[in-house]
């Protein structure tokens, strides 16, 4: 922004308008941004000023949308991480009601082999014969739900979660 002319285009101003401010004429104003003349030395004066205001403030309005455009991706990793972070926190509830009910179907396995093996024979124990296996049966399905695969699985899901939020910290706290 060197001429006369983008200045007063910069402000917006019409000619008859940034005339009166530079005290000279329309006229005046008019031969020096067609560069046919030299503003007298006030007018220059009031120019270089308004050159500086104009160039500080697109300075700082720069800086100013460097910092705000910097401070908002900051606020969305920190944002991510919180994602990420309650992901992992998620996957890790999950696996440990998994181990827990993987845990309990043993409990069920073990304790309801060694009641069969101790039944006495008769009707009644008959009774509680089928009702054990049912048990069992029932605990080998629920196993394969929460399996130790299935357990591996959400374990590297959490761990990936974790990474994942620990990247976007270390990020946000770069900016």
């Amino acid at each position: 922004m060197t001429g006369v002319k983008e200045i007063r285009e910069e402000l917006g101003l019409t000619q008859p308008d940034f005339a009166n401010y530079l005290a000279v004429t329309r006229g005046q104003l008019s031969m020096a941004e067609s560069g046919r003349r030299f503003l007298p030395a006030a007018a220059m004066l009031k120019l270089a000023a308004i050159t500086l205001e104009l160039k500080s403030d697109g300075q700082a309005y720069l800086a100013t949308e460097m910092q705000n455009q910097s401070e908002q991706e900051k606020r969305t990793l920190f944002a991510k991480a919180q994602e990420y972070n309650f992901l992992a926190m998620t996957a890790n509830k999950k696996l440990e009601a998994m181990r827990n009910h993987h845990r309990q179907c043993l409990n069920t396995l073990r304790v309801s082999a060694g009641l069969l093996a101790k039944l006495p024979p008769g009707a009644a124990s008959e009774m509680d014969k089928l009702c054990l296996e049912i048990m069992q049966r029932e605990a080998v399905r629920k196993m394969r739900d929460c399996g130790m695969g299935q357990q591996a699985v959400l374990q590297l899901q959490a761990d990936a979660f974790t990474y994942q939020a620990q990247q976007a910290e270390a990020r946000a706290k770069t900016y």
